[in-house]
């Protein structure tokens, strides 16, 4: 986990408690798929672990609707912050540093287990199914996992954008497909429940909205943002694309009782 560590301590190296603000804001636009998913699967009062958390966005959404939410990070930098936030807007969560292929938990203690766009930075598919394997430890029977990862066209994206860039943008992504997680979810043991692929990412949006990040550091992104995602989903239901290539995997898995 040395690289992820290093990948990840230089992407919260600028981070500032505003931004924490503008990303919860902006999870019911841009992230309304998840949300949507998150209201149907979770209630208040029960237990979720956001599993590599960051700066805690979905900790603080799901919080403010009486769902209790632990954030474990590997970063300490990203905690401290989500931790600061926490505090400052009286949130009573817990943040932790932690290595999600060991969790530092009881077995069969939590209600849902998220991992959003988290184990595609990992180096090697053991380390992926270590984290997979904790998930269904510490979820109670009938727990929910939900997981999220870019499709493969993100990982061919990064490679070029690495190399370009010689380093300075773009993060290490592993290629994932459908067929990929349906393997790994099932080799843990975990039922399927739903699987699917959507555009709500488009990949070259993406790519602006990282750009500009790391080149303009624009704090408030919300507008520039709503236009580009707008544009360009229109743009790609244009073009003939195969979503399952170019899409987001949404993974919603439950422990069998």
């Amino acid at each position: 986990m040395k690289e992820v560590l290093e990948d990840w301590e230089r992407a919260y190296s600028n981070k500032q408690l505003l931004e924490v603000f503008a990303e919860i804001r902006d999870i019911d636009i841009f992230e309304h798929g998840i949300a949507a998913l998150l209201s149907r699967n979770f209630r208040m009062g029960d237990l979720v672990l956001e599993a590599g958390c960051g700066t805690g966005k979905f900790c603080f959404w799901l919080g403010s609707k009486g769902i209790n939410c632990i954030g474990i990070d590997i970063v300490p930098d990203a905690v401290q912050l989500a931790s600061d936030f926490s505090i400052r807007q009286s949130f009573q969560l817990r943040f932790i540093v932690g290595d999600v292929t060991m969790l530092p938990f009881r077995n069969s203690c939590l209600d849902g287990y998220l991992s959003f766009g988290v184990i595609e930075h990992f180096r090697s598919i053991v380390e992926v199914l270590s984290a997979l394997r904790e998930a269904k430890r510490v979820l109670k029977p009938g727990g929910k996992l939900f997981l999220t990862v870019p499709n493969e066209f993100t990982s061919i994206r990064n490679k070029v954008l690495l190399a370009l860039s010689k380093g300075r943008i773009g993060m290490y992504h592993a290629a994932f497909t459908k067929a990929k997680v349906e393997r790994m979810a099932k080799s843990t043991g975990l039922r399927i429940i739903e699987l699917r692929t959507s555009d709500q990412w488009m990949p070259v949006y993406n790519l602006i909205d990282g750009i500009a990040s790391r080149l303009f550091h624009v704090r408030n992104r919300t507008s520039l943002r709503f236009y580009f995602s707008t544009a360009l989903k229109r743009l790609f239901r244009i073009i003939p694309s195969n979503m399952d290539y170019l899409g987001i995997i949404y993974l919603l898995a439950e422990k069998n009782a």
